[in-house]
This record gives C-alpha cells, sequence and structure tokens, in this order.
C-alpha cells in the first residue's frame, strides 16, 4: 500500500510541476509551490523506496539462489546507472531553455516533469503487475 501511495504521489506531483512550468498563468507564489510540490514529491520517493527495498531484499517464498551481497551490489549499480542517465537527460532538456542567459522558455522543463511522470506511471503499472511488489500494494 505504501508503494502506491508513494507512487501516486510522484506521480500527482510530476505532473503538477510539468503544468505549472508551461502553463502562461501564474499561480501565487511560485517558490511556495515548489517547495511545497517538492516535498510532497520526497514523501512519495520515500514510502516507495521504502517498500523496493523489502522486495529486493526479503527472503523468497521459494531460494532463487540469488545470495544477498549479489542483491545488494546489483541494486547498488542499478540505482546508481538510473541516476547517471537520468541527471544529464533531464539537465540537458532544461538547459534548452536558457538561451544567452535568459530564459527563453519553460516548456523544457514542463517536459523533462513529464518524463519523471511517465517513468513514474510506468513504475506504478510494473508494481502492480510483479507478485512480491503486489503484496504490498
Amino acid at each position: 500500500m505504501r508503494s502506491t501511495i508513494g507512487t501516486v504521489l510522484l506521480i500527482v506531483t510530476s505532473f503538477a510541476m510539468s503544468a505549472m512550468s508551461v502553463s502562461e498563468s501564474r499561480v501565487g507564489v511560485p517558490v511556495l509551490w515548489c517547495a511545497l510540490l517538492w516535498t510532497v514529491a520526497g514523501v512519495g520517493m520515500g514510502l516507495t523506496y521504502l517498500d523496493t527495498l523489502n522486495v529486493f531484499f526479503d527472503d523468497p517464498d521459494e531460494p532463487d539462489g540469488i545470495a544477498i551481497e549479489e542483491m545488494a551490489s546489483s541494486s547498488v549499480i542499478v540505482e546508481s546507472l538510473s541516476s547517471t542517465m537520468f541527471v544529464p537527460l533531464t539537465s540537458s532538456i532544461a538547459a534548452v531553455a536558457f538561451v544567452n542567459g535568459r530564459l527563453a522558455s519553460a516548456v523544457p522543463y514542463g517536459i523533462s516533469w513529464s518524463i519523471v511522470a511517465g517513468l513514474a506511471c510506468a513504475a506504478l503499472y510494473y508494481l502492480r503487475r510483479v507478485w512480491p511488489a503486489a503484496a504490498f500494494l
């Protein structure tokens, strides 16, 4: 249940940040809204990350031949690879927004947040389909 709540929080905040980035209408104090949405996204990430680690490191019902050390090293590598690929991708998309030191367009920020929202939707779909994770939903 925690992972579903966490993933939904990530999806909602990502779509909200994307919409806030590309919309012409400005909401109250943007810094306040960004801080609030980042906080909610952080709570969602914390809930999702905890359950993901629980699924990884719990002993399976049937032995699968994977040692805990192998699982730990694999999870560290996958986490590092995803950060290594995702951070430059979103940074390069957001960098397009800056031309000659001026803010040219907010659309690249919206695209970056749309990617985050899409990946969170994919994660929710996966969590709903995989049996060990389904025990937590």
